[in-house]
């Protein structure tokens, strides 16, 4: 999963980004994220985030 900047950063609510937005990229099965899910920042209205899902094999 990584963050697509060309829509630029997104204005939020929030102190700090959770920690795998502030990392180049992370990896989660498809498992875990169908149970647990991904943490998104707390968005200002009028924000857009674009990500970028590709699949591992």
């Amino acid at each position: 999963m990584t963050w697509r900047e060309e829509t630029g950063r997104p204005s939020t609510m929030q102190q700090q980004m959770p920690a795998w937005l502030a990392a180049e990229s992370a990896e989660a099965s498809g498992a875990v994220l169908a149970r647990a899910g991904l943490q998104l920042p707390g968005l200002n209205p009028a924000q857009a985030m674009l990500l970028d899902l590709e699949e591992i094999r």
